[in-house]
């Protein structure tokens, strides 16, 4: 089982920490879903599962909103 981690950067530069597992051709996509990780191990036989925090949350930037 491939597992992998580190950094995607959207449009506006904010930088969201993500977790891979498996590398199976169906992914599942789980936004803020740290804490389930193991339960959704199973899936990851013939799936890439993808585990990610939102802004703000966990490992992922802060963005502070002046406005």
């Amino acid at each position: 089982m491939q597992q992998g981690q580190g950094y995607l950067t959207t449009g506006d530069g904010v930088r969201l920490f993500f977790q891979q597992i498996g590398n199976g051709p169906k992914p599942v996509v789980i936004p803020n879903g740290f804490h389930m990780i193991d339960d959704f191990q199973c899936l990851s036989e013939d799936r890439t599962l993808i585990v990610y925090d939102l802004r703000n949350r966990g490992q992922s930037d802060h963005v502070s909103d002046p406005s």
